[in-house]
């Protein structure tokens, strides 16, 4: 029976539709801005930052959902690599797109180091959480069960037994000792791949990898997945609003996450969400050169 509610295709598809309306303001209207003067530059002006306002909304909800990938892909392994893959496909669009000039491209400039496409951010952030979640001392308390054996396993608790639930989650018999040194690890991993996404300018840095920790962590740890979903996204916010205070305008998304029914949708779509973040970069590129060479 279908629940009411949010489907994470319908997420990613706000996600989606949010984001391209933020990169057609940080392409084609930053270059009309930068082209104005007078009251028309003012009114691209309050265009611009309208636009980049409604486009906060979109990087927390990839954050919602890539946790949502990580507990309940069946190969993380292939994940984390599909994330990875399209590290590198997505840089010369998105820098065509967002980091170098119409003149600069005219004259054979296609990449750009200053800044890096968020799909490195999204797959360093994913890494940091896998290492801490096999290192979660509940982890290997699953008795060799790494995980429910069904998505419906993970969305509803009750179809572990007592012993396999429990002992995932901060049972009895793990020590506070463990956990202590696990939350040590936790700093640690967390840090050194913060400080790899700020030292490589990744597309929202150190409080992207946090926010998607923290996500993540919240999500291991608090056993009632409904409420789990609602805190891990304010641990999401909390980096990002400190690193730039405009992201506060993604609180909204707590509406999106309060709705969101557990379920795939009727459409899953996978490779069409994983291509058009490379395939948008390129078409708004291509569109800049053209209309502001």
């Amino acid at each position: 029976m279908k629940k009411s509610g949010l489907t994470s295709f319908h997420i990613k598809m706000i996600a989606v539709l949010t984001m391209l309306t933020d990169h057609i303001g940080a392409t084609l209207i930053r270059e009309m801005v930068r082209a104005s003067e007078g009251k028309e530059r003012e009114l691209l002006l309050f265009i611009y930052w309208t636009i980049r306002g409604i486009g906060r909304i979109a990087f927390p909800l990839f954050i919602f959902m890539l946790i949502e990938g990580f507990f309940h892909t069946r190969n993380r392994g292939k994940y984390l690599l599909r994330l990875a893959v399209f590290c590198p496909v997505a840089e010369i669009p998105f820098d065509i797109a967002i980091n170098i000039s119409p003149a600069a491209m005219a004259g054979g400039k296609f990449i750009e180091w200053s800044s890096q496409n968020v799909m490195f951010t999204l797959t360093i952030g994913f890494l940091c959480l896998w290492i801490l979640y096999l290192q979660w001392p509940g982890h290997a308390a699953l008795n060799g069960q790494v995980e429910p054996a069904t998505d419906e396993n993970i969305e509803n608790p009750e179809a572990l037994s007592p012993a396999e639930y429990g002992s995932g989650r901060f049972s009895a018999d793990l020590s506070t000792v463990s956990y202590g040194i696990w939350f040590v690890k936790c700093i640690v991993v967390t840090v050194v791949g913060s400080y790899i996404a700020y030292r490589f300018h990744t597309d929202y840095g150190w409080a992207g990898v946090l926010g998607i920790v923290l996500c993540g962590l919240t999500r291991l740890l608090i056993p009632a997945v409904d409420e789990a979903r609602k805190t891990s996204f304010i641990g999401t916010m909390v980096p990002l609003i400190l690193q730039n205070p405009f992201e506060a305008v993604a609180l909204v998304d707590y509406f999106a996450v309060d709705l969101y029914n557990g379920e795939r949708g009727r459409y899953s779509m996978k490779w069409f969400f994983y291509l058009f973040y490379p395939g948008h970069f390129l078409v708004l590129g291509i569109m800049k050169y053209f209309l502001f060479r």
